[in-house]
């Protein structure tokens, strides 16, 4: 057609409450679970005529796969959030191929990355340890995702 564009229900959601995921890690979780279920329930769909636009492709348009990048990023971001952050932006990875932004954000992993593996391993400190390494599984899978070259 022609005229205007007509947004999607879900962009406007998503938009709505990106302020409120900032500020609390509840709100954050359940969008993440939220956008989780219905990437799920298009991939069961997929035989779809295609003609509609795919949740991971809405996300990137929408700048919510950067804005889920930097919060990835965040100083003080729970574990838990920052595993489901990487869990969705992991769905995400076929839209990311070649972008631009993937390459800085994989700047950043790596940065990260480095960061945690030089950081001492206390024996004491359980809790953390485990924090950690379930950081690093996350950003692993996320990168395991990704089709770093054509091959």
């Amino acid at each position: 057609g022609g005229g205007t564009e007509q947004v999607p229900p879900l962009a406007s959601v998503l938009l709505a409450l990106r302020a409120p995921c900032d500020k609390d890690d509840t709100i954050c979780l359940e969008v993440i679970q939220m956008l989780s279920v219905c990437m799920q329930a298009e991939e069961d769909h997929s035989s779809d005529d295609g003609v509609r636009e795919g949740v991971a492709a809405l996300l990137l348009r929408l700048e919510f796969v950067q804005w889920l990048m930097r919060l990835s990023q965040k100083k003080g971001i729970a574990t838990p959030v920052y595993c489901k952050v990487m869990g969705l932006l992991a769905c995400c990875a076929p839209q990311l191929s070649g972008k631009p932004v993937l390459l800085r954000f994989l700047a950043q992993l790596a940065e990260g990355l480095r960061t945690a593996l030089r950081g001492p391993s206390a024996a004491g400190a359980s809790a953390v340890e485990e924090a950690r390494l379930r950081r690093l599984v996350a950003t692993l899978n996320f990168v395991a995702s990704l089709r770093l070259c054509a091959r």
